[in-house]
C-alpha cells in the first residue's frame, strides 16, 4: 500500500500520527511537507501567469503585424474585416492580461 491508495481520512490519521508522540520530529516533518506543497502551488500559479502573459504578448504582436501595412492611414480607411480582426486580437490580449493580473494578485 502507498500513500496514493489512502483515503483522505487515512491520510489525516497518518499526519496526526506523525505530529504525535510516535514520531518526535513529526511537527517539523509535517511543516516541511506543507512548505513544499505551498511552493508547488506557487510555482503552478506563476507558470499559469507566464502562460497568460505570453498569450497577451502574442496577440499584440499579431495585432501589430496586421496593422503595420496600413501605417499612416486613417482608422476609418481600414477594411472592415481588418478592423474587426484587430479589435478581436486586442480584446483577446486584454482578457489574457486580466487572467494574468488575477493570478498575480493572489
Amino acid at each position: 500500500m502507498t500513500l496514493k491508495d489512502c483515503t483522505k481520512k487515512e491520510l489525516l490519521f497518518i499526519i496526526n500520527r506523525l505530529k504525535g508522540l510516535a514520531f518526535p520530529n513529526g511537527d517539523y516533518f509535517v511543516s516541511g511537507c506543507l512548505r513544499e506543497i505551498e511552493q508547488q502551488r506557487e510555482l503552478k500559479r506563476l507558470n499559469e501567469a507566464d502562460k497568460w502573459s505570453e498569450i497577451a504578448y502574442q496577440k499584440r504582436l499579431a495585432y501589430c503585424d496586421l496593422i503595420k501595412q496600413y501605417e499612416g492611414q486613417k482608422l476609418t480607411d481600414l477594411p472592415r474585416e481588418v478592423g474587426q480582426k484587430a479589435v478581436a486580437l486586442l480584446k483577446e490580449a486584454e482578457e489574457a492580461d486580466k487572467k494574468y493580473a488575477r493570478l498575480m494578485n493572489k
